[in-house]
């Protein structure tokens, strides 16, 4: 008899105790993993803000302002997409991160826009695997001419 207590109380034990390690594995990996989206959309968004701040600098100093912007071909291994919607101001970022899509919208100067190279005029897209990883922001105090080249 003394033998079956001692069983039974060392699989309730056992039970109990991997019960607890079960709960804590699950709170930490659910951690975990809003941790990674956090830190990824983060990293997004200051991305897509390396660009709103050229743009909106080359706008403000005016006339024969000249600059070279180089950017990472991906973002943690992945491609990402730049969307210019000058007509009402805007800058779409979009990245597939680890847990979905992520789009950020930024704010950009209303300005006359020229898109060159491998930016096509009508879609106004960076894709950041096309192309060169520069960007070549030029104004000539009436249009900000924005080039990727090939």
């Amino acid at each position: 008899m003394v033998k079956g207590q001692v069983a039974t109380e060392f699989f309730l034990y056992a039970g109990v105790f991997l019960i607890i390690v079960i709960a804590t594995f699950s709170i930490v990996s659910s951690l975990q993993a809003n941790e990674i989206q956090f830190r990824e959309s983060l990293l997004a968004k200051e991305v897509g803000y390396s660009f709103t701040d050229i743009i909106n600098l080359a706008i403000t100093s005016g006339e024969g302002f000249h600059y070279n912007m180089t950017f990472k071909k991906t973002l943690l291994s992945k491609q990402y997409e730049i969307f210019f919607d000058d007509t009402h101001g805007r800058l779409f970022f979009t990245w597939l991160g680890t847990y979905g899509n992520i789009t950020n919208f930024y704010s950009i100067a209303s300005y006359n826009y020229k898109f060159e190279g491998c930016i096509d005029p009508v879609k106004k897209t960076v894709k950041s695997n096309n192309c060169q990883n520069i960007l070549s922001f030029y104004n000539n105090g009436s249009t900000l001419f924005v080039n990727q080249p090939s």
